[in-house]
């Protein structure tokens, strides 16, 4: 909720899959610009949805918001390649602003919204 609340003030569009599979055919039909996924998905291993966004797209922003990850749980992500950003859970509301302006979005001010 945290994450959703802070991309709302970036106009970023949220949409919330179910399923990695979910998630990867939204990416592959281009409706993404970011990527915001669990570490724990019901229906593959997260490093395995990473591995595939990667192979339909390996310049799409992807923030993994994790619990429990350990040293071995970061290399399966980082040997797949492509740009990663990990946030630790629960996320606090600077920290998923402070994140978005490092990927390049830019904030609205509240007298847009």
């Amino acid at each position: 909720i945290v994450m959703q609340k802070a991309a709302l003030r970036f106009r970023l569009r949220i949409k919330i899959f179910d399923t990695g599979e979910e998630a990867l055919q939204a990416v592959a039909s281009g409706e993404c610009s970011i990527v915001l996924m669990n570490e724990e998905l019901p229906d593959m291993a997260s490093y395995e949805c990473y591995a595939e966004l990667r192979g339909i797209s390996t310049d799409l922003p992807t923030v993994v918001m994790c619990k429990r990850m350990v040293a071995e749980d970061y290399r399966r992500f980082l040997f797949r390649g492509g740009p990663v950003t990990f946030i630790h859970q629960p996320v606090q509301y600077q920290h998923a602003e402070r994140l978005f302006r490092q990927l390049g979005f830019q904030r609205e001010s509240l007298e847009n919204m």
